[in-house]
């Protein structure tokens, strides 16, 4: 276990195992509306800026590294009816020490102090002890250090950040969220203990103690989001929105700017799909979203009181079009909901001629129809139905009512010579060798890596690329190194002869019994006159 989490880290440092998806968002974190939108888009283009007046930030604080200057315009002693004056320029470095070496007034330190604070102790000194006419005590260069960055960003890495730098121009310097990043629960670790930043807040309330400023020695950390959950509908902002996980659907639709006009708001529509792979359809009302609690994956449609009287919807294992019945048609692997015009006498079997039918992953005698009017599951053998076309088993709907055509739950399977051979959930953009990784990896000993193939029950064999993706209940099988397949054959052999020389051993002792023992039966015989 130690070696295959080891292999795993190198392999994840070598970039072959990401932990977060390479490709970039789609949907509501690149286009549309939603918060998540704006807080991708918006952090990914940040470039940082500084202001060119440092004077007016009243709380920067000095950092070791800063550059300042000390202007003085000061008198020289009067000649003959004229005066001169002088203008010098002192540049001064701040410490390690948080220690300024300041001419005419020595050594001065900046601890505890801000840039303000600092300016006010330094000219009032310089007024004390010298005839000036002007002074000033300005920082004219920040101080940079290096601000490591991981985890849910498009570039980890060191980023050159300065005292005015904040999380939100770090995460856009790394480049940006990568999908399914959390920008609700960064970690920013400072002096060792981490704290947890949530930079919608400063979006949304201009909460500046969640986007604060950083400093030499922090560290950041993006992780994954643990509930993202989408809200469409009859909302203000429908978009993809991040939760925390003990937030309700109310918080849910609070961040997409609560209902708009003409929400239904007593038949709230959450979409689901548990770990089994199997679909639902929860109806919740306004009054239950303050403790319902929405799952990672969810979808949530607030219906409108116009559209919702005139639409039935079906969800599910389904083709998704009309099948004509002649030529090869591509099964959906995913889960396909559509919406249709409510029309008198529309039925269950009219909804399914036009999504063409369950497809061969539909779960037989699961299926059912979600009634608006009451909220009960209805029972109803689409399967059988679609199959003899017999109406007595058919359903006329009603206005908003939903076809719910359960999918089973898709799997790939992984043999031969891997350390965890299985079932693994099947996904139309994971490849041969993801499914490997998942299985353990090939096993180092006797696997061969060139033996990859994919086998049918009938026994015969297609070879694999690694890189390639394959189809729902493909087994996937590991074959030994050709060193390790004649094992048995050697094996074999050794066993066999060594039989055989065990039976020429025997044979060999009995012939020199015989011709040790034969004068003497010959004396015998002749004795006996034979």
């Amino acid at each position: 276990m130690k070696l295959k989490l080891v292999v795993l880290l190198i392999l994840w440092c070598a970039g072959i195992v990401p932990v977060f998806a390479d490709n970039p968002p789609s949907g509501g974190q690149q286009q549309g509306f939603g918060l998540q939108a704006t807080i991708f888009s918006r952090v990914q283009q940040t470039n940082e800026s500084l202001v060119n007046n440092y004077s007016v930030i009243a709380n920067y604080p000095p950092t070791p590294g800063d550059i300042y200057t000390l202007t003085i315009n000061s008198e020289t002693t009067p000649e003959i009816g004229n005066a001169t004056q002088q203008v010098i320029s002192y540049p001064i470095q701040l410490s390690e020490d948080m220690k300024l070496d300041v001419p005419f007034i020595g050594i001065v330190d900046a601890r505890g102090k801000t840039l303000p604070q600092l300016k006010d102790l330094i000219t009032t000194e310089i007024r004390e002890r010298l005839p000036v006419q002007y002074v000033n005590f300005l920082l004219t260069t920040p101080a940079e250090f290096n601000v490591f960055v991981y985890g849910g960003v498009e570039s980890p890495g060191y980023i050159t950040a300065t005292p005015l730098t904040t999380v939100i121009d770090a995460i856009g310097l790394a480049k940006g969220f990568k999908e399914g990043a959390s920008y609700r629960t960064i970690q920013l670790v400072r002096n060792g203990r981490p704290q947890v930043l949530d930079i919608s807040r400063f979006y949304i309330d201009a909460d500046f103690a969640s986007n604060p400023r950083l400093q030499p020695g922090d560290m950041l950390y993006v992780p994954e989001a643990q509930v993202v959950a989408t809200i469409e509908g009859q909302v203000l902002y429908p978009g993809v929105y991040e939760l925390l996980p003990t937030e309700t659907l109310q918080t849910l639709i609070d961040l997409a700017g609560g209902f708009a006009p003409g929400a239904l708001t007593n038949r709230i529509e959450v979409a689901r799909v548990d770990p089994r792979g199997a679909h639902s359809v929860i109806t919740v009302s306004a009054d239950q979203a303050a403790s319902f609690q929405p799952k990672i994956g969810d979808t949530v449609t607030v219906p409108s009181t116009s559209v919702n009287a005139e639409m039935v919807s079906i969800e599910g294992a389904i083709f998704g079009k009309p099948r004509s019945g002649t030529g090869p048609v591509v099964v959906p692997s995913d889960p396909v909901r559509l919406d249709f015009p409510y029309y008198p006498g529309i039925s269950v079997l009219d909804v399914l001629d036009d999504v063409g039918g369950p497809t061969p992953y539909a779960l037989p005698n699961e299926e059912y129809v979600v009634e608006r009017a009451s909220g009960k599951s209805v029972p109803v053998s689409i399967d059988t139905l679609w199959k003899t076309r017999d109406l007595s088993l058919d359903r006329v709907l009603e206005p908003g009512d939903h076809i719910v055509v359960p999918m089973e739950t898709l799997k790939v399977f992984v043999t031969g010579q891997v350390p965890t051979p299985g079932a693994l959930p099947y996904s139309n953009e994971t490849t041969v060798a993801t499914y490997l990784l998942l299985s353990g990896g090939i096993l180092q000993n006797t696997g061969d890596p060139k033996g990859i193939f994919s086998v049918k029950f009938d026994g015969t064999r297609t070879k694999l690329n690694v890189n390639q993706t394959v189809a729902p209940g493909t087994i996937i099988y590991v074959a030994k190194k050709p060193l390790f397949e004649t094992d048995q054959a050697v094996q074999n052999f050794l066993i066999i002869t060594g039989w055989g020389t065990a039976v020429i051993a025997v044979l060999t002792t009995l012939v020199n019994f015989i011709f040790l023992i034969q004068p003497s039966v010959a004396n015998v015989l002749n004795h006996l006159g034979l």
